[in-house]
Parts: structure tokens; sequence; C-alpha cells
């Protein structure tokens, strides 16, 4: 045992079951689980229809009317005597506010007035009928309220602030605070149970007002809306004739004020203009005229001027640069165009003279004395010319500057003119702005004297209510479908929520994803939860059932597997009632319909059940041969129903785990390894004992028998812990006792 242990520790973690134990909630397993529950949910719907039912059935009839109210309607005036009264253009805001007001408490006491609500018993409490004496129920639940309220500490409280205290005279707190209620007088409580029952909306987006009530009466029903609409509309027209005689007063005390004041800037304005005559200020288009002549004139002296100054400076740079012969022809004079003349003939004759004669002849000192003597004509002559130029540029600048001064005196009465007339302009628009605003106010006044008794309301009634013929409420058809959906919703949060807490396998799908790439197969089981089918016999009797067609696939798949044709398969299962060893006959028996020899060996030594379902003799049996008593060839015994043998297991004893380890055991393993094909382990459930553990790794294939619906997640994480170490093969994971909509089915 201990050797075994040992040598266990050390075999490595192997198998091909996923680590993933968790699991998704796919739109199939939705359908699954609302299939799984369909009852549960018919019920619910069931009882909900049927609640319903019964509080429609005791409810009250409620009825409910309506009126319309057209808002923005135009003064019918304007259609004889033209536009004189405002266009009204109504928005959103402008609508809320004339719901508002319909609302209002002035509107509804004027309409309780008219209809006499106090005297109905449903707005006065003190006409209704006292409330019937509560039976027991209503008596636990009343002192039940009394309890929380006294828990929440506003038990005593209650009373004392439910209805109003009259303030005295001189309490300005508390009349403020009941203002609203002393405006009301005796219609206070009917006001506002008129206010809890009337609903008054805007149709869509347009100015048309819907105003609903709901009452028990249907005559009721249609009456306040229509009182409510003619009070809204005595209410605004009432609301404009004192609008318009606020603003007549105030347009009269207006009048006289304006008419002052006008009259003062009409003094000023006649004041001012004669003081700006008498002081000599012209108009301010004569200064505009004497300013641009002015101006044209100093241009033109301005740019004499500059033409002499430039004459004069391309004079001197000459005369400087070139000599007065040179200069003397920016001058226009006969006498300096006769000597240029002259001065040219003579130097001429100079080198003619010079050619013939010599530079010392008497011909050359005349021609050259004469030539002297020009050109000290021509610079006089050119001086005279120059210092002229000089004196027209002095007479020249001085004009310009004397223009410029005249100019500047002239801006300077210019400006003065301006900010005379800038007062001038201040007084006058004065005098237009109150002239103007006079006016105005005389025409709004006169207008307004004039139409005051054409005064209109500016909405009108399009449809009065009518007593309807039906109630709104209770809906019968409404409440109930509404109280089988509530029912079938509860139901489904039922069905999930178990669906959510129960983490047992239902279906291959589940199984499927839990064990990763390992082979799942199927069982399904056969009978029902009432009556109990032994699925031995059902398959004898039954051999082309579905039930006995997956046993055929389990065997194929094991045979399949096989590595070598002699195999030790062992079946183990999580828990107890998994049907682990009909499974093990069922498939023994298959194996040997195929003529391979098979022998079934029960190694559950402490609840062992094939005797009871293969009905064989109790010995002898596998512990007679483990101890030497018995060969295994006189032990086996041969199944009634097929060739099949079968070695059932022995009595109960204290340490089985430690028989299934014995040498003798795995000695028998081999020795039926020699004899049959196919040795079928039917083992102990695998997490209840370890009674299997140490016949895992003898086995050749092992087979993990699932039971749907009673094997946990947990518990088969837990088994394929368990088998992996003890270096067990699975072959393949079966769910055992599967609906038959677990997979489908071939029938002949």
């Amino acid at each position: 045992m201990n050797d075994y242990l040992a040598e266990r520790s050390l075999v490595p973690s192997t198998g091909g079951l996923s680590r993933n134990f968790d699991y998704n909630l796919d739109l199939g397993r939705v359908v699954q689980i609302i299939r799984k529950g369909w009852w549960i949910v018919a019920a619910s719907a069931f009882l909900g229809a049927v609640v319903a039912v019964w509080i429609v059935l005791r409810m009250e009839p409620t009825y409910s009317a309506s009126a319309q109210v057209l808002l923005g309607v135009d003064n019918r005036a304007d259609d004889g005597l033209g536009n004189i009264f405002q266009q009204l253009n109504l928005d959103s805001s402008d609508i809320a506010g004339e719901i508002a007001i319909m609302g209002s408490s002035p509107v509804l006491r004027k309409a309780s007035e008219r209809l006499r609500l106090i005297e109905h018993p449903e707005f006065n409490s003190e006409l209704a009928e006292p409330a019937p004496e509560p039976g027991a129920i209503g008596a636990a639940l009343g002192r039940l309220e009394g309890l929380v309220k006294s828990l929440l500490g506003s038990g005593a409280d209650a009373p004392a602030a439910a209805g109003p205290i009259e303030p005295a005279e001189d309490d300005q707190i508390g009349q403020a605070a009941l203002k609203g209620r002393s405006e009301l007088g005796t219609q206070a409580e009917a006001v506002g149970t008129l206010k809890a029952g009337l609903r008054i909306t805007q149709v869509g987006s347009s100015n048309l007002v819907e105003i609903r009530y709901k009452s028990s009466d249907r005559r009721l029903a249609a009456a306040v809306p229509n009182a409510v609409a003619e009070a809204y509309l005595e209410e605004q027209l009432g609301r404009k004739f004192r609008s318009l005689q606020r603003v007549t007063d105030w347009l009269n005390a207006r009048m006289s004020s304006l008419r002052s004041r006008l009259e003062e800037s009409e003094r000023a304005v006649i004041a001012y203009r004669n003081t700006s005559l008498t002081e000599g200020y012209g108009t301010p288009e004569r200064i505009e005229q004497q300013l641009r002549e002015l101006s044209t004139r100093l241009a033109a002296a301005s740019a004499q001027r500059v033409m002499l100054d430039s004459q004069l400076d391309e004079t001197d740079s000459l005369l400087e640069a070139r000599g007065v012969l040179a200069a003397s022809g920016l001058f226009e004079s006969p006498l300096l165009a006769s000597l240029r003349s002259d001065l040219t003939g003579l130097r001429q004759r100079d080198r003619d003279w010079t050619e013939r004669f010599g530079e010392e002849s008497a011909q050359v000192a005349d021609t050259r004395s004469e030539i002297e003597r020009l050109e000290e004509l021509l610079t006089t002559e050119v001086d005279r010319l120059h210092d002229d130029l000089d004196n027209r540029l002095a007479i020249a600048a001085a004009g310009e500057q004397a223009l410029r001064d005249q100019l500047k005196e002239l801006e300077l009465l210019q400006l003065e003119a301006s900010k005379r007339q800038v007062m001038m302009g201040q007084l006058q628009r004065e005098l237009d702005a109150n002239r103007v605003t006079y006016e105005t106010f005389l025409s709004k006044f006169t207008q307004r004297s004039e139409v005051t008794d054409l005064q209109e309301a500016s909405a009108q009634v399009v449809a009065y209510a009518e007593p309807p013929q039906s109630p709104v409420a209770p809906q019968k058809k409404v409440g109930v479908a509404m109280g089988m959906i509530g029912g079938m919703s509860f139901g489904l949060g039922l069905v999930f929520i178990g669906a959510l807490i129960n983490r047992t396998i239902g279906s291959l799908e589940q199984l499927r994803s839990l064990v990763g790439e390992t082979t799942v197969l199927s069982l399904p089981k056969v009978g029902s939860s009432i009556r109990s089918i032994d699925p031995t016999s059902f398959v004898l009797n039954r051999p082309d059932s579905p039930l006995y067609e997956h046993v055929r696939g389990l065997r194929n798949h094991i045979l399949l597997s096989a590595k070598s044709e002699v195999q030790i398969v062992a079946l183990v299962s999580c828990g107890p009632n998994a049907g682990k060893t009909s499974t093990s006959v069922m498939l023994g028996r298959s194996i040997a319909q195929m003529g391979k020899s098979c022998l079934l060996i029960e190694t559950d030594l402490r609840k062992g059940d094939l005797g009871r379902v293969v009905q064989v003799e109790k010995r002898p049996d596998l512990l007679d041969v483990l101890d030497g008593s018995v060969s295994l060839k006189e032990a086996v015994q041969k199944d009634p129903h097929s060739k099949q043998y079968i070695l059932k297991a022995g009595n109960w004893m204290k340490d089985p785990a430690a028989v299934l380890l014995s040498k003798q055991m795995a000695d028998l393993l081999k020795r039926a390894k020699d004899r049959f094909e196919i040795v079928i382990l039917d083992t102990a459930p695998l997490l209840s004992v370890t009674d299997a553990v140490p016949l895992l790794r003898m086995a050749d294939q092992t087979v993990l028998l699932v039971r749907q619906g009673r094997t946990t997640v947990h518990e088969l994480e837990r088994v394929t812990t368990r088998i992996k170490s003890a270096a067990g093969r699975i072959s393949c994971v079966v769910l055992s006792m599967a609906k038959r909509d677990t997979e489908e089915t071939y029938s002949y």
C-alpha cells in the first residue's frame, strides 16, 4: 500500500479534461432553462392573472372626460378695424404659463363655486359617509402602521401637523404661510381635491390645451373640465381689463410729464440757436466752403514756393560746380542770350587768331580783353537774376505762411462751431426723442382709451366635455394581461435564479464545455419520476431502443480507443446512484454479443449491487478468489441473459482499499486479462470512498459517469483531479440518466 502511494506521487498529472469549469450562459442554455421550468412560469402567470382579476373586480370604476381650449386667438375686432390689437405668437414657455394659470387656485376656486363642489361628498369630507369598521386584517394593518409611525417618530406629531392653526392678527409669519388657504376660504378643501384629479396638458406642439378630469361620477367628470375652461376665460378677460386699466392710468400720468419735458426741449433749442447767431458763428456749411477755398490757395502757394526753392537750389549747385556761364542757361533773359552768343563768337575768333598770328599778337590780346568784359557783364546779370529769384522765393514763403495762419484761424473757428453744433445736435436729438416719445404715448393712450370696450379673451373653447359612456379604469383586459405578464416575469425570475444557483450539470453542451477535448457520450433515462424501470431489463425487451443504441456507442468508443486487444475498463462515478452498475452490465452484454469474451468484476466491496441486478448466486465471490479458496475459473458465473461472465463482490469488510491494492488483486486482473479480452471493473463511487483509486492505475481505460441534474461542477472537478492523481486515463465521460431530448435519436 505504501509502495503504491509513493509510486503514485511520482506520476505526472495527465489527462484530457479541461481545467476551465466556468460555464457561459448562451441562448441555447436560456432556452433549455425555460423549457425545464415552463410549469413554474405557467403557474406564476396563472396566479398573476387570478390576483389581477380579483383586484380589478374590487376596484371602483373611474370615468374621464376632457375639454379643449385653443390659445392665441386673435381679437375679432381686428377684422373690421384693422390690426389694433397685438398679434399673439405663443411659444412653449407662454403655453406652459397659461397651463399653470388654468390649474391655479383662483381659477379652480371659480370653477368650484360655479359647480358648488363644496356640497358634493367627494369634495367635502364632512359630507362623506363614515368609513366602515375595519375587519381583523384591517385592524392588524392599522396597528402595524401605527407601530411603524411610532418607530419613525412621526406618530405623535402627525395629527398636530395635519391641520392648519389659525394665526393671530399680529402673527405675520403665520398669515403669510396660510395666505393661499385664507384666499380660498371655504373652498380650500374642494380646490385641493380638484387639483388632485385634474390634468392639463398641451396637445402635441400646437396651441391646443386639453383639460381632463377623472371621477367616479361620469357627470362630474364632464362638468369639471367645462367649468375650469369657462373660469379660465373669465380670469383671462379680467386680467386683460385690469391690465388695461393700470396702463391707461399710468399713461395719463405719464402724458403730463412728457408734455412738460417736450416744451423745455423746444425752448432750449431756440435759445441756443439765438446765442450762436449773436456771437457771429456762421453755419457749418459756410465755414466749410471757406476752408476749401483757403486750402486750394495754400496748396498753390506751397507748390510755387517749392518750385522756386528747387530752382534756387539748382542754380546754386550749378554756379558752384560749373560757373556763371553754365548757370546762365537756367535763366530766361534776352541780355544773357546775347552775351552768351557774343562770347561764343569771340572765343571762336580767339582760337582762329591764335592759330594764325600766335599768342602774343595784338589781335589775340584785344579779343581776350573783350571776352573778359563780356564775362563780367554776364556775371553781373546772373547775380542780379539770382537775387531776383531769391526775393521771389521769400515772397512766396511769406505768402504761404500767411495762408497757413489764416487756415489755422479758420480751423479753430470751425472747431468751436463744431462744438456748438454738437451741443445743438444734442439738444435737437433730445427734442426729437421727447417729441417721438410724447407722440407714441399719445397714440397709445388714445388707442387704449378707444379699444377698452372691444377687448376679448385670447382663447376659446373648441370642444366641451361630454359625460363618458364607459369607464377608463379599471381596464379589465389590460389589468389581467399585466397581472399575467407580471406573474410570468416573476416565474421566469424564479426559474433563472434557480438555474443560476443550481451548479449541477444539466446538459451535454455544459458537460462538453467543462471537459474540453475529452469525448462526451450520453445514456438516456428510461421511465419517469413516477414509474421506475430497470434499464438492464428494458434493453433486453427493447434491443432497438435509444438507450441500447447509446450503450453500443459507448462500446464502440471503448473498442476503438483500445491500444491493445485485451483491455481493462474501469467504470467510475462521482457519487452513488449514477447508474454505474447498470451501465457495466449493459456494456458487458453488448461486448459479449459481438463475440468477444468479457468479464464484469464488481469491485464495490461496501454496497455491491451486481447480484441483485443480474440475479446470480452469492458465492463464490471476489474475496474467495483473493484469499485462494477458489480459482478464478470456479468463481466466475455466466450471465443468464448473455455470454458475459460475472464476478461479484464479497461481503462488507473494514478496509476494502487495502484489498484492492493488494498483490492478489493485481494477480487476479493479470489472470483475467489472460483469459478474457475485455475486463470491466464496476467500482465504488470515487468521491464517497477511495476504494477505486488503486484500480484506476491498473485500468487501461476509465469511463467516468456523470448523472444529469445530480452531479455538480465542483464534484466533477474533484473527480477528474483524483483520476489524474491516480494516473488514470479517462477514455470518455458519459452523461447518465439523460433526458431524451439531450441527443437526437434514430428509430428503426
